[in-house]
């Protein structure tokens, strides 16, 4: 090995060494936070499953970069439900699909209060995205199906406001609220066929709508969050 090859694997080297410490460099001025809702998890605990509160924040998942310094940072939220109902009482048959995705991203502020209490202060672009179709069968002297669809696409924004409490470093519990505007579309489908004497009859019904809404969800989710 010559000189000019030691020359070269010790550039090499230290052109390694100087990358891994840049990152690291910038990951200690950065927070990385992991959420994730955990009302399911609480109501498992209680023993309240069978209590149905909607708490309105559909985004099941959350993951923040936040400037150490300057408490600055992004946000992102992702949730999705998938749901299949099935009921049968011997006279009415329903099966139904729930396909649900929401997503966020956005800006934050973070404020501290105290040594475990900190705000957050945020603003988020959201998308929405919902199916759900019913198919209901009810079968006497006349068979009747009928198969129900909703669409609905619906995008818009606004701010929220978040609430932490530091447990120990790394794990802190929070809540949050927010207000958002959302503007889209919404697609109905609904179809009856009545079977009788093998013959059937078919009506079918379809319509699209505007979507405009305001609406406020109060904190009543609650998030574990995780210093990655």
């Amino acid at each position: 090995m010559n000189l000019k090859q030691i020359t070269l694997y010790i550039a090499m080297f230290c052109i390694c060494v100087n990358a891994n410490a840049q990152d690291t460099i910038a990951r200690a001025k950065k927070s990385h936070i992991l959420g994730v809702q955990a009302n399911q998890l609480v109501r498992q605990i209680l023993n309240l499953s069978n209590t149905n509160l909607d708490v309105g924040n559909p985004y099941l998942i959350t993951y923040s970069i936040i400037g150490k310094k300057n408490k600055w940072g992004l946000d992102i939220g992702a949730g999705y439900i998938y749901s299949n109902i099935m009921d049968n009482d011997g006279f009415v048959k329903r099966q139904t699909y729930i396909n649900s995705l929401a997503a966020r991203i956005g800006i934050l502020k973070q404020i501290p209060i105290t040594k475990r209490f900190n705000a957050q202060a945020k603003f988020h672009l959201v998308a929405d995205k919902e199916d759900n179709k019913t198919t209901t069968e009810i079968e006497q002297n006349i068979k009747q199906t009928s198969i129900v669809k909703s669409n609905v696409i619906s995008y818009g924004g606004g701010p929220a406001f978040a609430l932490q409490y530091a447990i120990n470093k790394r794990i802190l519990i929070g809540t949050e609220m927010n207000y958002y505007f959302k503007t889209g579309k919404n697609k109905f489908e609904a179809t009856v066929i009545e079977s009788a004497g093998g013959s059937s009859t078919t009506i079918r019904n379809d319509s699209k709508s505007d979507l405009t809404v305001f609406k406020l969800n109060l904190p009543a989710v609650l998030f574990v969050n995780i210093k990655l």
